[in-house]
């Protein structure tokens, strides 16, 4: 931490993240995969709200969205690992369900994208009343 009580060093921790997020790509095993992502972003999220690293409340709370929103999308590709790793090929209403956790995903990407825009254009706006999480 430096004299603000920001954590000074918090762009090797983003850093250590991408490098464990795309070495587990090597991971052959699909549910093995998307578990040990889920559980990665599980444990820098709640890093994250502990360390609370950035300046500005706003950037703080789009790092948490973000990486909550990474937990949400390794929970759906969980789900659809379990499916193709035992070789079940859905029908009927699991079908359903499977689609439905595709869309929600697709919806995820989207409303991130939205999300940048958002606070790129109305920063302050948006964030003046969040308050700061302390634990």
């Amino acid at each position: 931490y430096n004299s603000q009580g920001q954590a000074v060093h918090w762009e090797s921790v983003i850093m250590t993240r991408m490098l464990i997020i795309a070495l587990s790509l090597f991971i052959e095993n699909s549910i093995l995969k998307y578990s040990f992502l889920n559980l990665v972003c599980i444990i820098f999220l709640l890093h994250h709200f502990f360390i609370q690293p950035y300046k500005y409340r706003s950037a703080n709370f789009m790092e948490a969205i973000s990486l909550f929103f990474l937990i949400i999308v390794a929970n759906i590709n969980t789900a659809k690992a379990c499916f193709i790793t035992m070789g079940i090929i859905p029908s009927g209403p699991l079908k359903i369900v499977l689609n439905l956790l595709s869309f929600a995903e697709m919806s995820i990407a989207l409303l991130c994208v939205f999300g940048v825009l958002l606070v790129n254009i109305f920063p302050q706006k948006l964030f003046s009343k969040i308050p700061k999480i302390h634990f």
